[in-house]
């Protein structure tokens, strides 16, 4: 009687054992997870700070295309004026010419 107490006692004891072997590989488990999940967690901050640098990225280089056609539209504009300035001098200098022909016509 006392061997099969003996023996059934220490089976307990090997189960007990066993359970808190295994109490022990899922705390270490769950530890684990904790940690890939903080992990994943970050990896998602990154991934969406990466998307929104990826975003203004793409609006400053649509604002520099933006830009970039507005100066040749700005510059197109000066040399349009700038033409226009030489043509209204000319025509004024033309004018001036036949002013001062007329006048030298007159006192003749």
């Amino acid at each position: 009687k006392d061997d099969i107490a003996l023996s059934d006692l220490k089976e307990k004891q090997s189960k007990m054992n066993r359970l808190s072997k295994l109490r022990d590989e899922s705390e270490e488990n769950n530890q684990y997870l904790q940690e890939g999940d903080e992990e994943i967690m970050k990896l998602q901050e990154k991934n969406s700070a990466t998307k929104k640098l990826s975003e203004l990225v793409a609006e400053e280089v649509e604002n520099e295309k933006e830009m970039q056609e507005e100066d040749a539209l700005l510059s197109n504009l000066n040399k349009n004026i700038m033409h226009n300035k030489n043509r209204a001098n000319a025509l004024l200098s033309m004018f001036v010419d036949k002013v001062n022909e007329n006048e030298a016509l007159e006192s003749e």
